[in-house]
């Protein structure tokens, strides 16, 4: 029976054309099917969501045409549960949440009832503020939805490239407004100001993985040539967005750790000598944003040499700062030592990565 049923899927003894509408097709027995099976159940009274009606009948067309795989598959059945878990949930908390509303305006009367209203506005204010941002966000994805629309390799080129250095320009100034609040965090031993560095960058390396996705499939419609030519410089490009990431969490990790232990602050000398470094860091970061979002390389090769100043600088600092460790004997200076230490490191890491995205920007986006 399985046999019999796998060779239904046999492609190799087809003929089709390479613009065959498996989409189209597959589409239109969502929708005939969904909407079949809605018409039934209300007819008969039952209790039923659209919503999952429909999402079961994709998700059973898919596994029909074979489209579920084993790194698709796992996602899948992930969705199913979340999506029946989800509203049991919601369910649940909906009900607790009404009951205990009812509850306090019946105790509380009518100063409870205005400040239930008060709530209700500023709920209603916050989100609109926050959708008029989701607003101009929605730029780069109304960029994907052109390249995925267009049919001309060159102009979804054009677009690519426009996506691309949206995509690395905001990664850079992101980059530089945390790296600047982790070490002002350490400075004035703000925790929390630490822990919100750190839910930004998880949801910034969501954010990162769908957008190379993204990136990926739209290469696959430009011109092969240029496709070709430029692979490469497109995945250290996307490379060294993972890559500051991943350097400032190695830099937070244990500056979070000192100061949610309020351990002996850094010293005043710590952050004098680091003063000038972080000055010019902030320089050649704002002016490699400035090029990533003008794709003007002018001052390319000035802006490499100065990043080389700087780490030469930096490794100057480190050793510097390495033998006055060997030769101290006390606890509290050495783990301070070490945070200031973790600091150039990274530092001298965020330039280099700066180096290697202005290089791959360079060749690819010019």
């Amino acid at each position: 029976m399985v046999a019999a049923i796998d060779r239904r899927f046999d492609k190799s003894k087809g003929h089709l054309d390479d613009n065959a509408a498996f989409d189209m097709l597959r589409a239109a027995i969502n929708l005939v099917l969904s909407s079949a099976l809605i018409i039934v159940g209300t007819n008969y009274k039952l209790p039923l969501s659209t919503t999952y009606v429909t999402f079961m009948v994709a998700m059973g067309t898919s596994l029909a045409d074979h489209a579920w795989t084993r790194d698709s598959a796992v996602y899948r059945v992930t969705g199913v549960l979340s999506v029946i878990g989800g509203w049991l949930i919601t369910a649940g908390i909906t009900f607790a949440a009404c009951a205990l509303v009812c509850l306090l305006m019946h105790l509380g009367g009518i100063p409870v009832m205005l400040a239930m209203m008060a709530v209700v506005v500023y709920t209603l204010v916050r989100s609109h503020i926050r959708f008029g941002k989701g607003k101009q966000d929605s730029h780069q994805e109304q960029l994907y939805k052109l390249m995925m629309r267009s049919r001309d390799p060159e102009i979804v080129w054009n677009l690519l490239q426009r996506h691309i250095s949206q995509t690395q320009s905001t990664m850079c100034r992101f980059t530089l407004q945390h790296y600047d609040q982790i070490i002002d965090g350490l400075a004035h031993e703000r925790v929390r100001q630490l822990r919100d560095v750190g839910k930004d960058l998880r949801r910034q390396q969501d954010e990162l993985k769908r957008t190379r996705r993204k990136e990926f499939l739209s290469l696959r419609r430009i011109p092969r040539n240029i496709a070709l030519e430029r692979n490469t410089w497109f995945h250290l490009g996307a490379n060294s967005n993972q890559q500051y990431v991943y350097t400032l969490k190695r830099m937070l990790e244990p500056v979070k750790e000192h100061v949610d232990n309020n351990f002996s602050p850094l010293p005043e000398s710590y952050l004098n000598e680091f003063a000038p470094m972080r000055h010019t860091i902030t320089e050649l970061m704002e002016e490699t944003v400035n090029m990533l979002e003008s794709r003007d390389f002018t001052d390319y090769k000035r802006v490499m040499s100065q990043a080389d100043k700087c780490k030469d600088d930096l490794s100057q600092l480190r050793e510097q700062l390495i033998d006055n460790m060997q030769g101290s004997d006390n606890s509290s200076s050495y783990r301070t030592a070490i945070i200031y230490l973790t600091m150039l490191q990274e530092s001298q890491e965020m330039l280099s990565i700066m180096r290697h995205q202005l290089r791959a920007a360079s060749k690819l986006l010019a």
